[in-house]
């Protein structure tokens, strides 16, 4: 249940005077409280000695009809339910440079404490994460990819101080008391427009199915699953299917089996050799040619290629094809000592000669001259390396040939691997358009081989070297299982800016300073004269992720502000409808016992998660999950609180949930953020046109902010046009004349405006 008791609240309007404060008949009927919960379970021997316990007294659990047993299992259900955050959230914050396994730190540690306050203090059964939504629009509107749109550090530091003003407001009691005046219709409607944004997510590549793509003409256009490496995007639709009926019936910990479903048959397809489930770059030496009838690769951001919406396919050897030179690549230390980068090594057949006067020397000393063709070889497929691109294929080459550059008597400094180029990586992935020197690299090798110039300059797989989209939040994206399942918290302070690759983001792609190896960037960067990273990744953890200098509007203040309404405005409506489904709801304050105490929890979850180095932390509406087993107590909390502590030392398991298999949670709680709308009263159409406005605006411009704004002067406009403005006026409706009084009385009215107008005319609110 995420509906609200509504009848009717307008924005920040006038009490209603004291006659005209008669039952109305409510604009959508709430269900009877017998159906937003289970009947009580009956006592089994730990209840009977937990029973008038010290713990069940401060709790109130026997007084508030639960008792041991339903406790537990109400906080096992809720985590069940919502521990996909514990891989969502870190898979979605790391796009910005922040390390993915002190992200599940930052995740599972905030979430416990804040779920402890709402146990220990508040008293109520629900559990704070992270929140959905806020962590999408943190990850991909505000900060971008490596922070290229705005520095993590500057925007995370908005956070925190968004946590010190919330909790500013509960000193205050600022919240429960708007929380009592503001439109819970409009609560709804922005909360599925958030869920809404969200699913969109989950039908996109990098966070998603791969359903959705974006499409130079019509923007977005739907994924065809008919051509080659698209069954991903099919498994993706069959978990999701799966998970929806497994939430129809009712399946405890339903979208958390789905996605342990995806995980493992991502493991298993990637362990047994299926091509769209590993990641190997695939090389070529030698003649490259490109095919021009084929979608075989799907470009993800066809923006940046006009009306090219799918880019040809390399084939190395052209109509010679290609000899396959044996053999592997991996990674090995920097001789530089630069943390966080690798060299490729290559073990396997060793290659002399020319272009098309190949000799090829196997492990075993098996000879083979090549003349006329191109050579294949396996890229480095194991992660980031000392390049940073196309599957280091240039330096894998170069290792092949017995070391940089090469050796071939009587030819100083000749250097066939520059002309290199990436051909496949096995499973598909996203490209990337090429920067000067990737084109100038291109530009030379079509002259010396006599590529295509044009297709080669644009065609580069697998740009950033990340792997399969889809796959896990960790670099490279891949589908493998992980190596261990358990380790130590990835619990340490945040360092500089570094560069993500040397030479890009403004960064320093020489060595040319001893203080500064493989180009890294510091905080002392400039005085270095090394370099200036406009962007990259958070060297070392994510504590105290924070950067106070240069603050101004765009970088601090706009996603403040929209951080603190939007939270604002999720929290006030869910807690408002989680405690309603609890049956806990005073009717006569429109209040709850423990409100006071639960926004403490959301605000210094907040504070507290913006230091360890995560967005921002509300209450979550999966915890209806235990709600409905039976959960009505603090205990419930404390048992999530538990579990969430758990879930920090398995970074290395949460890290290897493919984004694929998590895509399909992203949908699902798009449709649970959804259901508020049938709170909305559709037959109003002051409601019902912001709602709409509100609800489309926020997956479409992808921008959350957009949907609120627009429909809130969605709202002040009809009113202001409507002349219904005076409603919300002190005395506003007395002071009009006749005519315009007529004017408003002919309008379909709601139950407030309806009392304003009997109070003024001295008749019961049924007569007005």
């Amino acid at each position: 249940c995420l509906g609200v008791h509504s009848t009717a609240a307008w924005v920040l309007r006038p009490p209603l005077p004291a006659e005209a404060m008669e039952p109305v008949e409510p604009t959508t009927a709430m269900p009877e409280k017998s159906t937003k919960r289970r009947a009580k379970r009956a006592d089994n021997k730990i209840d009977t000695w937990f029973k008038d316990s010290r713990v069940d007294k401060y709790f109130k659990v026997t007084e508030r009809g639960s008792n041991f047993t339903t406790e537990f299992i109400a906080g096992c259900t809720t985590f069940l339910t919502a521990c996909y955050i514990m891989a969502v959230n870190p898979n979605i914050l790391s796009v910005t440079g922040l390390n993915y396994e002190g992200l599940v730190f930052a995740t599972a540690m905030s979430s416990c404490v804040a779920t402890l306050i709402m146990g220990l203090w508040a008293n109520l059964p629900f559990g704070l994460w992270p929140g959905m939504g806020m962590n999408a629009y943190f990850a991909y509107t505000i900060v971008g990819f490596k922070g290229t749109l705005t520095p993590v550090k500057k925007v995370m530091f908005a956070v925190l101080i968004e946590g010190v003003v919330f909790m500013v407001m509960s000193a205050l009691d600022v919240r429960r008391y708007v929380m009592k005046t503001f439109p819970r219709w409009l609560m709804s409607a922005t909360m599925a427009g958030i869920g809404l944004f969200l699913a969109q997510i989950g039908l996109h590549a990098g966070n998603g199915i791969d359903l959705v793509r974006d499409h130079p003409a019509i923007y977005l256009d739907a994924f065809n699953t008919a051509i080659q490496h698209s069954a991903r995007t099919w498994l993706g639709i069959f978990m999701f299917f799966l998970m929806a009926a497994l939430v129809t019936l009712r399946v405890k910990g339903a979208v958390m089996i789905a996605i342990l479903a995806s995980t493992f048959t991502c493991w298993i397809a990637e362990a047994a050799g299926e091509k769209q489930f590993v990641y190997q770059p695939q090389c070529c030496l030698g003649e490259v040619t490109y095919t021009t009838a084929t979608e075989w690769y799907p470009a993800s951001g066809a923006s940046w290629l006009g009306p090219q919406t799918y880019v040809p396919q390399p084939i190395c050897g052209g109509s010679a094809g290609a000899f396959e030179v044996s053999g592997k690549a991996s990674n090995t230390d920097r001789a530089d000592g630069a943390e966080g980068f690798y060299a490729s090594s290559w073990s396997g057949a060793r290659v002399t000669g020319s272009y098309y006067n190949w000799t090829v020397t196997d492990a075993d000393g098996t000879e083979h001259y090549v003349p006329g063709r191109a050579l294949s070889y396996k890229g480095n497929g194991e992660g980031r390396n000392g390049l940073g691109n196309k599957g280091d294929c240039n330096d894998v080459c170069h290792q092949m040939f017995g070391g940089f550059g090469g050796v071939v008597p009587g030819e100083y400094g000749y250097r066939p691997c520059w002309g290199t180029i990436m051909t496949d990586t096995s499973c598909w992935t996203s490209m990337t358009p090429s920067n000067d020197n990737q084109a100038n690299e291109h530009q030379q090798a079509a002259g010396a081989i006599n590529l295509d110039q044009s297709l080669a300059s644009i065609t580069v797989i697998d740009g950033f070297g990340a792997g399969c989209t889809g796959g896990a939040g960790r670099e490279p994206r891949t589908f493998e299982a992980p190596s261990k399942v358990a380790e130590a918290p990835y619990a340490k302070l945040a360092g500089a800016i570094v560069s993500a690759w040397p030479g890009w983001f403004g960064c320093s792609a020489t060595n040319s300073s001893a203080e500064l190896p493989g180009g890294l960037c510091t905080a002392d960067g400039e005085e270095a004269g090394d370099c200036s990273c406009l962007a990259g990744n958070v060297d070392g953890g994510t504590i105290w992720a924070f950067d106070t200098s240069d603050l101004d509007m765009q970088n601090f203040g706009i996603p403040l502000l929209v951080l603190l309404y939007v939270d604002f405005l999720g929290t006030m409506g869910f807690l408002y409808a989680a405690a309603d489904c609890s049956g806990l709801i005073d009717p006569t304050t429109g209040t709850f016992e423990g409100c006071y105490a639960a926004f403490w929890a959301d605000a210094i979850g907040t504070f507290f998660g913006a230091i360890l180095g995560t967005s921002s932390v509300t209450t979550y509406g999966e915890s209806m999950a235990g709600v409905y087993e039976g959960g009505r107590t603090g205990l419930t909390a404390l048992w999530i609180a538990l579990f969430n502590f758990l879930s920090m030392f398995f970074a290395p398991l949460f890290g290897s949930i493919p984004t694929l298999s998590t895509g399909p949670a992203l949908i699902m709680v798009g449709v649970f953020m959804a259901e508020g709308l049938g709170t909305i009263d559709w037959h109003d159409y002051m409601q019902a046109i912001p709602s709409v406005v509100t609800v489309l605006l926020m997956p479409a411009t992808y921008k959350i902010e957009v949907g609120i704004l627009a429909g809130l002067m969605t709202l002040a406009m009809i009113k202001i046009l409507t002349l219904r403005i005076v409603f919300n006026l002190p005395r506003g409706y007395e002071s009009m004349p006749p005519l315009i009084q007529r004017f408003l009385k002919r309008q379909s009215l709601n139950a407030y405006e309806r009392g304003i107008i009997a109070a003024a005319e001295g008749k019961p609110s049924a007569e007005a």
